[in-house]
C-alpha cells in the first residue's frame, strides 16, 4: 500500500479498523490461525489493527507479514498502525 500524503489523508476523513482475538493462549493450530489473520490484514489493509492474545510463537509471523505497519506491542496485545495512516497522527 502506497503511503498517503497529508492532503490525501485529510480528504479521506475515515479509517478502517480491524480487531481480532488471536487466541494465542490456545496452541492448537496457532501458526495456521496466525497466518489466516495475516491474510485478512493483507486483503483488507486496515489503517489500525488491534490484536489480542498475541504470544511469542505468533509474533514473528505477524512481524514478517505486517511490514507496512508500525507496531505498538503490549502484554499479549499488539496495535498495528498502517504507515499510510500515520500522516494523520
Amino acid at each position: 500500500m502506497a503511503r498517503q500524503t497529508p492532503a490525501a489523508f485529510n480528504e479521506r476523513r475515515e479509517f478502517k479498523l480491524l480487531t481480532w482475538n488471536v487466541d494465542g493462549l490456545d496452541q492448537r493450530n496457532l501458526v495456521e490461525r496466525t497466518k489466516a489473520v495475516c491474510q485478512i490484514i493483507s486483503r483488507h489493509q486496515p489503517d489500525v489493527v488491534f490484536l489480542q492474545e498475541v504470544v511469542q510463537d505468533s509474533l514473528p509471523i505477524f512481524e514478517s507479514s505486517c511490514s507496512g505497519y508500525s507496531n505498538l506491542p503490549f502484554h499479549l496485545v499488539i496495535i498495528y498502525i498502517n504507515h499510510g495512516f500515520c500522516w494523520g497522527l
